[in-house]
């Protein structure tokens, strides 16, 4: 458990503060990422799946990712929470209103039960353990639930039309297609890693936060008032919930995406070495 106070800082590790240069090749952190059931568990053949996008970035800024299995088992998931040094839940099919005292609604998707417990699960303890944590959509969505909030369980019409827009074919948006702008509180994370306050972005979403859970602020929201990040209320941790997907943009569409992912590395990879010095003082 990471136990120190001090502020989170975006410097990697291995660096020299002053300056940013590396003192020393890093080992390379682990990123675990969660993935979702396809297919009913009654047919012949039901497989785990995720899109490749959400573990190929993370290989390309240097992690080494590795995936959990949408399978609750309290045991199995300790061993492989211990083995990341960050986390990271994608977007999916929407959390189960059980989660947060809410109601069935028509326009809700088809749950994932087995992967909101895992999520959850992993959400609560690296929220407990300071371990860096990134959520993308229903990420961002399972980190508010985890601590205690709730989720607006469908968007009105006219916020529909931003968030989960059609294009001109009256299809609904793609993954690389930008719908809107997102404000950025100065000073955030988000901020920070962005390096600007003002970005576009994509938009496939029919839910949104509604309470906000214990310890966590809204860092951005659109026009009409719809959260777009969540983070913690103290720096002392990189908590970052987004509702975007921007493993999908940084590549080539919006490249200043890329740093959040390039923040949960460093993050990860300084949290590692913080609880190895802990651990090498035996505290």
């Amino acid at each position: 458990m990471n136990t120190s106070s001090e502020p989170f800082s975006l410097v990697p590790t291995g660096s020299d503060p002053d300056g940013a240069v590396p003192l020393a090749p890093p080992s390379p952190p682990k990123i675990a990422v969660t993935c979702c059931n396809e297919g009913s568990p009654t047919k012949a053949h039901p497989f785990f799946s995720i899109r490749c996008c959400c573990v190929s970035v993370v290989r390309r800024l240097g992690a080494v990712p590795f995936l959990v299995p949408p399978m609750f088992c309290e045991a199995s998931l300790s061993v492989l929470y211990d083995l990341a040094d960050g986390i990271l839940i994608p977007g999916g099919a929407d959390v189960s209103p059980v989660h947060y005292g809410g109601e069935p609604h028509p326009a809700m998707e088809q749950h994932d039960g087995e992967r909101d417990l895992v999520e959850l699960y992993l959400a609560r303890r690296a929220i407990a353990d300071k371990k860096p944590l990134l959520g993308i959509c229903r990420g961002m969505h399972v980190i508010n639930v985890a601590q205690g909030g709730t989720l607006v369980p469908d968007l009105a019409d006219h916020q529909r039309e931003t968030h989960w827009p059609k294009n001109e074919n009256h299809h609904d948006f793609g993954w690389h297609e930008l719908a809107h702008d997102i404000e950025i509180v100065d000073g955030s994370l988000l901020a920070d890693l962005l390096g600007i306050t003002r970005i576009r972005t994509n938009s496939l979403h029919h839910q949104c936060i509604g309470f906000l859970g214990e310890g966590l602020r809204v860092t951005s929201s659109t026009s009409d008032g719809v959260p777009e990040s969540l983070e913690a209320v103290e720096r002392d941790r990189f908590l970052l919930g987004v509702q975007s997907h921007p493993e999908t943009l940084c590549n080539d569409i919006v490249p200043a995406w890329e740093a959040c992912f390039t923040g949960l590395i460093r993050a990860s990879a300084h949290w590692r070495d913080q609880r190895a010095q802990v651990a090498s003082r035996g505290g």
